[in-house]
């Protein structure tokens, strides 16, 4: 059953982010029209701000997977009823805390954190972003609480629930927010329309647990043991999501601080194409949370995890090269398209293009976070994050006055790859994974991109898709290429098994 929750999961994750990006293709051109370049840039720069206070779940949900699955492998049925009922009362403590932050944010927006030029001088326009800033508090706040029952669900690995919660949200998310734009909410209408799905999942998230999964809860006083050693495992993932979030939102702050609204509204339509390009590998990744975690609960030896870490950065590392020829081949019209409120969208595929490269190495790499919470190793990470959010902030506040959006994506990827090679470091010296092993089959993988590399730089270069249809066109040629291309020379017998395999269950005349 867990097996079948998985592949089912994960093939509804490539249907997620599918459909991530054909509503972002459809919905963000018409979005930003209707808002405008600089109100679309003025709701980034907030959401960047706010987004941080997600970070007060202080890692929890890795630590409730440790713990869970300690408690599951015992059969302790009452110790996870406690564990259920100490968790709940945590995050209802943090929404208050994080709600109380949120409004400290507020005044010190203007003051500690510039407001970008196109609203500082304009008190009205400061007051909507306030008000703008308040709804995004309210609905970071109201997840908190649910966070228990979408961690029991996980960790029950009902994959095809929650990837189906996702789906659900991808296509209310613009059906919700496009009625309220066109009645003249404004750029609130996207906070208003996130917070209508965030509250109606989170309702789907509580009836499914005690219906389905008929989770129970025990409140007692927790010992200060039992705390300690929570919050001793929990703080270095906080420092992990603190960092991490940092980072994904500090080169949006220092663009709206140092440049212009329009800059971050640049970035910000390259970054959420590179969100979904990540998400490409992070889906897969999290499907085998509870499956490291009973691995190493078992005792096994750290073979089987260098052996499972590189399959699955192996099918990570396919999947996203094609996403990469097909970007490089195509994007600059697709970025026509997709930014169409902005006269630069030449520079939104400049700065998608870096960011894919930034992000390539942590995406295929993804599943190391799992493995170094298992072993109670994720210490060094999170001070390697660390570093590289400062070096990163260092860099990317020159070349970002030097080049704008550009210059900001480039010293995020000169930080991600130093960063990431002392943490491949770490992985083969300590955690006891072999990055030779892995390495070496990441560049098996390459020798079949000769063909496809071709096929790109024609197209990119020599055909230049102009319209639609050619992009279509072009965008399959560089497909059917590229997967002809690794079926051959990139996958090993097992790949090329699973691939045959599946293409007979749908086609069964192959056989």
């Amino acid at each position: 059953m867990a097996k079948s929750q998985r592949g089912i999961g994960i093939a509804m994750s490539y249907i997620s982010v599918a459909i991530g990006l054909i509503s972002t293709l459809l919905y963000t051109p018409v979005m930003t029209s209707i808002v405008g370049e600089v109100d679309y840039g003025i709701y980034s720069w907030a959401l960047g701000i706010i987004q941080n206070l997600s970070l007060f779940q202080m890692g929890l949900y890795a630590t409730f997977t440790r713990f869970y699955s300690r408690l599951q492998a015992k059969r302790d049925r009452e110790g996870l009823a406690r564990l259920n009922g100490l968790f709940l009362c945590m995050y209802l403590v943090i929404a208050v805390i994080a709600f109380i932050c949120g409004l400290l944010l507020m005044q010190i927006s203007g003051t500690l954190i510039a407001w970008p030029s196109e609203i500082a001088s304009h008190p009205e326009l400061i007051n909507q972003t306030r008000v703008l800033m308040l709804v995004m508090i309210i609905n970071i706040c109201i997840t908190f609480p649910t966070y228990i029952f979408e961690s029991n669900i996980m960790v029950r690995e009902q994959f095809i629930l929650l990837r189906a919660i996702t789906i659900l949200r991808q296509i209310c998310n613009p059906l919700l927010s496009l009625p309220l734009l066109f009645l003249g909410f404004g750029n609130m209408s996207l906070s208003l329309a996130t917070m209508a799905v965030t509250m109606t999942t989170s309702v789907i998230y509580i009836v499914y647990c005690f219906k389905v999964l008929k989770i129970r809860f025990k409140f007692y006083i927790p010992r200060l043991a039992d705390l300690r050693e929570i919050f001793g495992f929990s703080f270095f993932v906080m420092i992990n999501l603190i960092v991490d979030q940092i980072n994904w939102s500090l080169d949006r702050i220092l663009l709206g601080s140092l440049v212009s609204a329009s800059a971050v509204t640049i970035y910000s339509l390259a970054d959420q194409l590179s969100r979904y390009f990540f998400n490409f590998s992070s889906t897969i990744s999290d499907v085998f949370t509870p499956k490291i975690h009973r691995i190493v609960a078992s005792g096994s030896d750290d073979w089987e995890l260098t052996r499972l870490f590189t399959q699955v950065a192996r099918i990570q590392f396919m999947v996203l090269s094609l996403i990469i020829f097909g970007f490089f081949g195509v994007g600059e019209y697709f970025s026509s398209l997709y930014g169409a409120a902005s006269e630069n969208y030449h520079e939104v595929y400049r700065v998608t293009m870096i960011l894919f490269f930034a992000v390539l190495i942590p995406a295929i790499q993804y599943m190391a976070i799992p493995i170094l919470q298992a072993k109670n190793m994720h210490r060094f990470k999170a001070f390697a994050n660390l570093a590289i959010v400062l070096s990163n902030a260092i860099c990317s506040i020159p070349l970002s006055l030097m080049w704008g959006p550009t210059g900001a994506a480039l010293g995020t990827l000169i930080m991600n790859v130093l960063g990431n090679m002392a943490l491949n470091w770490y992985y083969h010296t300590r955690v006891g994974l072999d990055m030779r092993y892995f390495w070496r089959n990441m560049l098996r993988i390459m020798r079949g991109f000769v063909l496809p590399l071709c096929c790109t730089l024609i197209v990119h270069y020599v055909i230049v898709p102009d319209s639609f249809v050619s992009m279509i066109l072009c965008g399959l040629l560089i497909v059917v290429t590229y997967c002809v291309s690794i079926l051959k020379w990139s996958m090993n017998r097992r790949e090329q098994h699973t691939v045959f395999g599946f293409l007979e269950r749908i086609f069964p005349s192959m056989r």
